[in-house]
């Protein structure tokens, strides 16, 4: 019975009793009340966003990456294959594609053959997630396990032909913290010996580089990463800084936050989160200090509430929570660098990470390492250091304890959830990494050779033609400024890549810890005071104010080109007993650099503290200090107030404005056109030179290119007339003015050129009203407006420009428009001249026997004195048959030297016809031309 009713029984028979609501109200019906209102535009607005879904997921470059593979394959299907990209592809039709492609596609990585096989194999990944977003099953599209089979055969046959390179091109390099820190010791060296432009560039760059190797993360967790136009960078709210009781520098916290790392920048709350400490502790390791750069990039640029170090902590320390106070908290920390004339930084925008990749390159270039270096080099070194650190399970980090604890599957732990519970590890590691110094003895090596003077020397035409034959003959812009740029980059590449194959490594040494335990990084001496107006700056072979560069007794004994000089750069930590022990300095070399740290003001120090310089206290620049006998060494705090003050300027064009500004010319209208100023910098002042050529020469220009002119002619006799002249005076006075010479020679001529001439308007018909004070300013006026020379249009054949150029301008023309840089490539073009030329002729007066032809017109007035009783004007007359004139297509000496130095000339010109009464015009010209 219960069997004949189970199978008559219909369940759609029977009535049930309605389902019971779970809740005491129906859920979601705000959200269906708003769908049902808004259901005729949602149909629209829906259909919309699906139909213009493109394919690309990830980040910026991840996309345009992946849409450049799919336009290859597209490009190939439609014009090789002859297939509609309407159809799905098949697993052969990216082979063929690939068979193809290896053969057009030209490496980035300089020198690299051909493609890496990495590369096809990601290509194939952006190709099958391109078939599976555009194309469905059903519409035939499918790639099967018989086609990454079929792939990976190709590969291994593309690989075994030469076509494709398996691994890495390019070799890993460990940038371990000791490495980047001898590099940055020698950029800072570099700028100090050397100079620099703006030294707000030089720490910007300094800063990039320290940053990233503090966070030991990627470029673009902290700059912005490439195609990305937003907010994706760290930002100086990112950086806590807070002072724990007193207001004292080693008494700060920081905490740097990176918002924006790989993969989460669109995540929020997935920060990384660093932790650092200030380094008074670690001896020498000041210019590594990621807060120091810090303190001292935002005190030069007002980005920190207070102008001096000690107003920044007692701000900090009167501040609701004991924090440093920014005051654009939005504002990059790490910035651009605008391409203008002052070449400073853009504090508005972000650093390019190429930026940064330069500054790496530039820094391995100064300090002289043989290895090429990357920016992740720097990942590399962190996570090697941090891998030698002693572990610390205190600090943070999570293990096997802390999941168990809460319960966690190891999946999870694996998955980072345990992470997420316990926060960012608190250890301090960037400031382990500098106590620990870890040393890979087979890691990065550095030459004493200077790879600087390598791989900037002058590119010659002939490299230039040479390189383009070989590498782009069938280029027709041979010819044009970018070509001739592009292959000077292309063989400075050569040559630094030959630097690093072929120089011979530095001496190896044995890293003693403790054997440099005190700090000599920094030099206790003020800098000028802001207040005023001139102060006096550092010259090129003495002791910088702030940096102990290298062995200064050697540097003023080797010539300036000489740039790698022994045990140059390099870390002490790295140098024997036995290295350091044999650099010898005697008292009078000491003596010598204490003059010159006192002529850079510091008898003028705001400080009593900053005064305090003294032998002792200068063993530590020259030599290993012992910590007995040299107690008072400098500290982080002084560093960071030197290099925030620092503001010595190294420009041509600042140099020929500063004699406007010390006469009284507006900061604007003269020197602010090529320096800055402000906050805690002090007030710019030009570096000074100083001549290398002769041992004790005292001769000193903030003209760069006139102490190269000075060394060319500067001899032992020439030194010992001028210690002379500065010890006793200069001996002959003009009768007519105030005027005063070091010879009789010099004095007779500026008695001709000044008081001896009649002062007369253009003899031409020019302005009546203008008189010209001397022979010499009338002489330059003829020159440049009657010599029927000028203006002239260009004769560089092929030239299209009929501007009439001045002599000045014609010269920058055949510079920028025709690439030529040097004088003797630019007086080739130069219109012919009328050159006055001495041809040896004998005495033509009357009843003389002396038939000898002379062969200077000196020997024939001498003659006319000495034989005819002629006075010196009438025997000088006599002599006017000897010159000729004839038109000459190079450019005279006059010519040579007006380019050389045209500001000075000008210069000279217009201040002898302003003070030619005093005579100073003259003397300053005669001094500096003997000189």
């Amino acid at each position: 019975m219960a069997n004949n009713m189970g199978d008559d029984l219909n369940s759609s028979d029977i009535e049930f009793e309605p389902v019971v609501v779970k809740g005491r109200r129906k859920r979601g019906q705000q959200s269906i009340q708003e769908i049902i209102e808004h259901a005729d535009e949602d149909r629209i607005s829906s259909k919309k966003a699906i139909k213009s879904l493109e394919f690309g997921r990830g980040a910026p470059r991840t996309i345009e990456n992946a849409q450049r593979w799919m336009q290859r394959f597209n490009a190939f299907r439609q014009n090789t294959l002859r297939k509609s990209i309407g159809l799905p592809f098949i697993g052969d039709d990216v082979l063929r594609f690939f068979d193809t492609i290896i053969g057009r596609l030209k490496p980035h990585s300089r020198g690299k053959p051909v493609p890496s096989s990495e590369y096809i194999v990601s290509g194939f990944g952006h190709i099958a997630s391109y078939g599976t977003f555009t194309y469905t099953e059903a519409s035939g599209y499918k790639l099967t396990a018989n086609d990454g089979a079929r792939l990976q055969t190709w590969l291994d046959d593309a690989i075994k032909a030469g076509r494709l390179t398996k691994g890495r091109w390019k070799k890993k390099v460990w940038l371990n913290y000791i490495i980047v820190s001898r590099m940055t010791r020698a950029w800072l060296d570099h700028y100090l010996q050397f100079g620099a432009r703006n030294w707000d560039l030089v720490i910007a760059k300094l800063l990039s580089i320290v940053l990233i190797t503090a966070v030991g993360m990627r470029v673009g967790d902290v700059t912005r990463s490439l195609g990305y136009d937003g907010i994706q960078y760290v930002k100086y709210k990112d950086i806590t800084l807070e002072v724990i009781e007193e207001a004292k520098l080693a008494n700060i916290k920081a905490r740097i936050t990176l918002s924006y790392m790989k993969g989460m920048k669109d995540t929020l709350n997935m920060d990384g989160v660093f932790y650092f400490r200030p380094m008074e502790e670690n001896a020498n390791e000041d210019h590594m200090c990621v807060i120091s750069l810090l303190l001292v990039h935002a005190l030069r640029h007002g980005l920190v509430l207070g102008s001096t170090l000690s107003e920044v902590l007692e701000n900090a320390v009167a501040s609701p929570d004991s924090c440093v106070v920014w005051t654009s908290p939005d504002r990059p920390v790490l910035t651009a660098i605008l391409a203008n004339k002052m070449r400073c930084v853009d504090l508005k925008k972000p650093a390019h990470p190429g930026q940064v990749l330069m500054t790496l390159k530039h820094m391995g270039l100064i300090s002289n390492i043989l290895s090429p270096v990357r920016l992740h080099c720097l990942r590399y070194g962190n996570a090697q250091d941090v891998a030698h650190l002693p572990r610390d399970h205190t600090a943070g980090f999570v293990d096997d304890t802390v999941r168990q604890t809460l319960s966690h599957a190891p999946v999870t732990m694996i998955h980072g959830v345990t992470e997420m519970y316990t926060g960012p590890h608190t250890r301090e590691t960037y400031n382990d990494r500098a106590a620990a110094q870890y040393t890979n003895h087979w890691g990065a090596k550095f030459s004493d050779e200077s790879a600087l003077d390598v791989v900037k020397a002058r590119v010659s035409n002939d490299e230039i033609i040479e390189w383009q034959r070989l590498n782009e003959p069938h280029k027709n812009d041979h010819a044009t400024r970018n070509a001739k740029d592009r292959a000077r980059t292309a063989i400075r590449a050569q040559r630094h890549q030959q630097f690093i194959d072929t120089a011979a490594p530095e001496r190896k040494s044995t890293v003693k810890k403790g054997a440099l335990s005190e700090k000599s990084s920094n030099i206790k001496a003020a800098t000028p005071d802001p207040s005023t107006k001139k102060s006096t700056s550092t010259r090129e072979s003495a002791a910088p104010p702030i940096w102990p560069p290298v062995d200064l007794a050697t540097v003023t004994e080797e010539p300036r080109s000489s740039r790698s000089l022994e045990f140059a750069n390099i870390d002490p930590r790295l140098l024997e007993d036995e290295d350091l022990d044999s650099v010898q300095v005697d008292a009078t070399q000491l003596e010598a650099l204490q003059s010159q740290l006192l002529s850079l003001g510091v008898a003028d120090g705001k400080g009593e503290a900053d005064n305090d310089i003294d032998i002792t206290g200068l063993q530590a620049l020259l030599a290993r200090p012992d910590v007995d006998d040299a107690p008072d060494q400098p500290t982080t705090t002084d560093f960071i107030t030197h290099l925030s003050r620092i503001n010595i300027v190294n420009c041509t064009r600042f140099a020929d404005q500063w004699p406007k500004y010390e006469n009284g010319v507006a900061y604007e209208e003269s020197i602010g056109q090529y320096s800055v100023r402000g906050n805690s910098r002090d007030s710019p002042t030009p570096m000074t030179f100083q001549c290398q050529a002769t041992a004790q020469c005292p001769h000193v220009s903030i003209q760069k290119k006139a102490i190269i002119a000075h060394e060319a002619i500067c001899s032992p006799e020439y030194v010992a007339r001028e210690v002379y002249r500065r010890e006793h005076g200069e001996s002959f006075h003009c009768a007519q003015c105030e005027a005063k010479f070091l010879t009789q020679h010099l004095l007779n001529m500026h008695v001709n050129s000044v008081h001896n001439f009649t002062p007369t308007p253009c003899p031409e018909g020019c302005d009546p009203a203008h008189i010209y004070p001397s022979k010499k300013t009338l002489n330059a006026h003829l020159r440049r407006n009657h010599s029927g020379i000028w203006p002239a249009r260009c004769l560089y054949p092929g030239c299209t420009n009929e501007t009439l150029f001045k002599s000045s301008s014609y010269s920058n023309h055949l510079t920028n428009a025709h690439d030529l840089k040097t004088r003797a490539d630019r007086a080739r073009f130069f219109p012919p001249t009328l050159k006055r030329t001495w041809q040896p002729t004998a005495c033509h007066l009357d009843g003389c026997t002396n038939s000898h032809e002379f062969g200077t017109d000196k020997g024939l007035i001498m003659h006319l004195i000495g034989k005819h009783e002629l006075d010196r004007d009438a025997a000088r007359q006599a002599s006017e048959h000897g010159w000729i004139s004839q038109m000459s297509n190079q450019r005279s000496k006059g010519h040579l030297t007006r380019k050389y130095r045209p500001k000075q000339w000008e210069a000279d010109e217009d201040a002898s016809a302003e003070d030619d009464e005093t005579g100073e015009a003259v003397t300053r010209r005669v001094k500096r031309r003997t000189a």
